[in-house]
């Protein structure tokens, strides 16, 4: 089994890490505050809730559409 540190970088790597920046940036705006950072996400959740996918449908492999 190759070490992970011997992999070579790929493009998925670079979108992680973009992912993990930009997740950094929203933190830091709440003081890397988990309850702060929380209450964000949960506002977030209601103003897009349209844009999320619902459980249930999504469990029954039915589409939203």
């Amino acid at each position: 089994m190759k070490d992970a540190m011997d992999e070579p970088w790929t493009e998925a790597d670079d979108v992680i890490e973009e992912v993990r920046e930009i997740r950094r940036r929203i933190s830091a705006q709440f003081d890397d505050d988990v309850g702060k950072l929380a209450d964000f996400y949960m506002e977030s959740q209601k103003r897009h809730g349209d844009r999320l996918v619902d459980p249930q449908t999504w469990r029954k492999g039915k589409s939203a559409a």
